[in-house]
């Protein structure tokens, strides 16, 4: 399977292969010492190097930095709004009559 296969061809090349890793649509293997998981791990490395130059050192304290799908989820856990921002404007006190 091609890793950019099933992402939005709008996105960059490198973001491509950062989105699938994000999504979890590529997991881990489940085996040991292939060269499939190297494979894995390597990309993922580098997705999860992306993520992290782009954020200060202190959001990047508290993720759990284990791969890119577990950071990307430390950081939707900890920015996701659960509920919209409901901008509220005040009531005007004299509402002018229409002429």
């Amino acid at each position: 399977m091609d890793l950019l296969e099933d992402t939005n061809s709008s996105l960059p090349e490198g973001l491509k292969v950062v989105a699938v890793y994000i999504s979890g649509t590529i997991p881990k293997p489940r085996v040991t010492k292939t060269e499939k998981l190297i494979r894995w791990e390597g990309i993922d490395e580098q997705s999860l190097s992306t993520i992290l130059m782009n954020i200060t050192s202190n959001v990047q304290a508290g993720l759990d930095c284990s791969s890119t799908k577990a950071a990307w989820d430390s950081l939707g856990s900890q920015y996701t709004q659960t509920d919209p921002i409901v901008q509220k404007f005040p009531t005007p006190a004299f509402m002018p009559s229409t002429l």
